[in-house]
């Protein structure tokens, strides 16, 4: 690997690359083709939980738990791995291509086709379509929420940690430690508040909005890309 570039760019995946969040979606994705007695069971669990506004309390007082999507995972437990990924091409035709921020597509393409910039995806998404998308778009490096399998089968929970918040700075730093890499600038796209560290451990930023402007890009002076849709 080549240990200096001028530009490190990383791209969100959720609202940023896809105009979708693409994570419980992949799971629902999976659960109305693969209807079993157990993900009908932590169905019905969501939806009390969700129908009592207990996901809402737990959101506020614990925002980077995201507790929601840890239980909507485990409808999946037990599903063979070669299913998954099987699922996953699916879901990548059927969905995530369809959803394509084109202008944030073509901004992509335009830094990998040069040699000076590095180009990353960090996505709290799944890694089973990332790394389908990866592929398309010969992306090499991919810092994502992983589905742990275990005997080849889905466990129901994360191999490692949920690739949200500081977790993505922490595994870049990670990146870059153990590469021995440097850059000029680090740049960041990606939608949401919720990557407020990315964003501030970068040089330039671009944030992603749809139809018009969001209140906090401003406050710190981002860039901001607005999508019509």
């Amino acid at each position: 690997m080549k240990h200096n570039y001028s530009n490190l760019v990383v791209f969100d995946f959720c609202e940023t690359i896809v105009s979708k969040q693409t994570a419980n979606n992949f799971i629902n994705f999976i659960a109305e083709r693969n209807k079993t007695k157990w993900s009908r069971i932590i169905g019905k669990l969501e939806y009390f939980l969700t129908q009592t506004r207990f996901f809402a309390i737990v959101d506020r007082m614990y925002p980077k738990l995201n507790l929601s999507k840890k239980i909507n995972l485990l409808k999946i437990r037990g599903l063979i791995e070669v299913d998954l990924k099987t699922y996953a091409n699916k879901y990548y035709k059927d969905f995530i291509v369809k959803n394509y921020n084109q202008v944030i597509i073509d901004a992509m393409k335009m830094y990998l086709s040069k040699n000076d910039s590095l180009v990353v995806i960090a996505s709290g998404g799944y890694n089973p379509y990332l790394e389908i998308f990866c592929k398309e778009f010969n992306i090499y490096h991919l810092f994502s929420s992983k589905i742990e399998c275990n005997n080849s089968k889905v466990t129901g929970f994360y191999d490692g940690e949920d690739c949200m918040f500081e977790e993505k700075v922490k595994q870049l730093n990670s990146f870059i430690e153990i590469n021995k890499l440097t850059f000029s600038n680090k740049i960041v796209y990606s939608d949401s508040i919720s990557d407020l560290p990315l964003f501030k451990w970068s040089d330039i930023r671009y944030v992603i909005s749809y139809n018009k402007s969001q209140n906090w890009p401003s406050t710190y002076d981002y860039n901001e890309i607005i999508i019509n849709q």
